[in-house]
């Protein structure tokens, strides 16, 4: 079954990346020339890597370090490793017990990566040296919601992902992939691994936009920069278990899994199931100061890509309802160059009702928000703030990193993405986005920066199942004479869906249609069309044929090949139109 959740698996360089930036049959040269655009090293030294990647207003208390990594030595993988796995506990044995690291050497063992009940075969992978979540003991056998660092071991420089010895290839795969099966697993809004090639060290951020990664630097004569990484990893800014942790997103108790297992009896026995249950936190766009808790319990569709929109579809349902009724929640990361926010387009849907109208053949947002967007409103709110205290106070030494809001332009337009990508250059020192990106921050050059990504989360409904999982030829008929119904309504509201498939046509399983249509990720509305780079040339003739003058359209109106329109009018005067097998 795994190959109908798990999207994207496979160990190869491609798998990581989108198609249009990495195909499979890319050659090393173009491999090469994509990884420099997208991992990239930190101009500035360790120290300001860690000001400005890993902020924490906790200082680290000073301890003497020197000579901590003397017993790991040699070039023998094995010994090597063990030694650093020793030398890293003996760095945090001294950190509280509730914000203590439990490193340990895994050896040859793979690490499958599990979401649900789902596995994807092709992705297992040796981790070195794992570590456990603050204040959490060791496990024997950590699968990766248990893991929140990793650090790669290898005895030779070759490996170092930012060299030029063909072997970087596999230090690259080494430190990407055990990133994305960390963001994937953890729901993480970036992450961090270590890697280490002989004396030389490196720490990389990673995030589904790109990557960045400190100077190398020799661990064994300069062991408190590790130190003083774990300490900051644990004693974030961010006020989180550690540096990436999302914090809407948390464990659900013992007594929530009780509740889960009595409100969907059969379908939530399942340990993996139980496992994978986690509580996510949802406001809304139009009711910012309303959370709803929502305990996801069953993957629908998880897309394993790094460097894309990283979708992720969850079926869920909500603290306190005792119906057991059934959502889907949705998280991706879309990307700010090219499209507008999905929850922008449910709304622009809310907004086009009339009175007592509902949506039919189409799902329906329950609430959401582009986090993302939030945040940089936020910062910018308080950077305004701060602006207005500074007349009055004196300057306060500043250890995060703000983000300002980019001026009110097209989404898609050119000049907003130069601006965007200058601003994001000159940032401060800072807090890290989270749930926006930061590829442009700290690079000599901007132009080709990946485009930054931001992170939304929709709550929608109702929960449908795949059209190719259809019964009966009735079913599937049903199904899609709902979802042409809810394209007119889309139509007529001013929205272009732009991506009708088989995947994007959902049976609808609990409410007053057979089905539906869904994913508004690459949908744009008519009015913007005209300043849209989005709209090819054959949707702008598309739309003219619709406009064109009705003499001309009316022998093909009203037709199809499953059946006819019709028009009646209720009691209410009001016309209502069916289509009719």
């Amino acid at each position: 079954m795994a190959e109908h959740v798990l999207h994207g698996s496979g160990h190869q360089f491609a798998t990581l990346f989108e198609a249009d930036q990495c195909g499979s049959n890319a050659t090393p040269d173009e491999r090469k020339a994509i990884a420099s655009r997208t991992v990239v090293e930190f101009s500035k030294p360790v120290e300001k890597f860690l000001e400005n990647f890993v902020p924490s207003q906790t200082p680290c208390p000073r301890r003497y370090t020197r000579g901590i990594f003397q017993s790991a030595q040699g070039k023998d993988q094995k010994a090597l490793s063990m030694g650093i796995a020793l030398a890293l506990e003996d760095l945090t044995k001294d950190f509280p017990s509730a914000k203590r690291l439990r490193l340990a050497y895994q050896g040859d063992r793979l690490i499958p990566l599990t979401v649900g009940e789902h596995t994807a075969l092709d992705d297992q992978l040796r981790a070195t040296i794992v570590s456990s979540f603050p204040g959490q003991s060791a496990a024997a056998d950590p699968q990766w919601d248990k893991i929140s660092l990793v650090v790669q071991v290898n005895p030779h420089l070759t490996y170092d992902p930012l060299g030029s010895d063909p072997a970087w290839e596999e230090g690259m795969l080494q430190i990407l992939r055990a990133a994305r099966n960390m963001l994937v697993v953890n729901h993480s809004l970036f992450v961090f691994v270590i890697g280490i090639y002989q004396n030389q060290a490196r720490i990389f951020r990673v995030d589904h936009s790109s990557a960045v990664a400190s100077k190398l630097f020799n661990f064994r004569r300069r062991p408190g920069l590790i130190r003083s990484f774990l300490w900051r990893f644990v004693h974030p800014s961010a006020c989180t278990t550690v540096a990436g942790a999302d914090p809407s997103v948390s464990n659900p108790t013992k007594r929530d899994l009780q509740w889960a297992r009595k409100i969907l009896g059969s379908t939530s026995q399942s340990p993996a199931i139980m496992n994978a249950c986690r509580w996510f936190t949802v406001e809304d766009s139009a009711q910012r100061n309303a959370a709803r808790h929502f305990l996801i319990f069953k993957p629908i569709f998880v897309s394993l890509t790094l460097f894309a929109r990283a979708t992720q579809v969850w079926e869920a349902i909500e603290r306190g309802d005792k119906t057991g009724r059934r959502f889907v929640i949705k998280n991706a990361w879309r990307s700010c160059q090219e499209y507008d926010a999905e929850t922008r387009i449910y709304q622009h849907l809310r907004n086009e009702l009339s009175p007592g109208q509902q949506l039919f053949g189409v799902a329906e947002m329950v609430c959401g928000l582009d986090l993302g967007e939030a945040e940089v409103s936020n910062n910018s709110a308080a950077q305004e703030s701060e602006s207005t205290a500074a007349v009055s106070t004196p300057p306060v030494s500043r250890t995060r990193l703000t983000i300002r809001t980019p001026p009110q332009r097209n989404p898609r337009s050119g000049m907003q993405t130069r601006a965007s990508k200058a601003i994001l250059a000159t940032r401060n020192k800072a807090e890290p986005a989270g749930h926006r990106t930061t590829c442009a921050f700290g690079r000599n050059n901007t132009s080709d920066a990946p485009c930054e990504r931001s992170h939304m989360r929709l709550v929608i409904w109702p929960v449908g199942k795949s059209l190719v999982e259809f019964q009966s030829i009735r079913e599937l008929t049903e199904t899609l004479r709902d979802a042409i119904i809810g394209h007119e309504q889309l139509c007529d509201a001013g929205v272009l869906h732009r991506d009708i498939s088989n995947e994007n046509i959902m049976i609808s399983t609990d409410a007053r249609f057979k089905g539906f249509l869904c994913d508004f990720d690459l949908s744009v509305l008519l009015q913007e069309l005209d300043s849209n780079p989005c709209a090819t040339v054959s949707l702008r003739i598309a739309l003219a044929w619709r406009a064109a003058d009705d003499s001309l359209l009316s022998p093909y109106r009203g037709r199809g090949t499953l059946g006819q329109w019709s028009c009646s009018k209720g009691r209410d005067g009001r016309c209502t139109r069916r289509f009719t097998i």
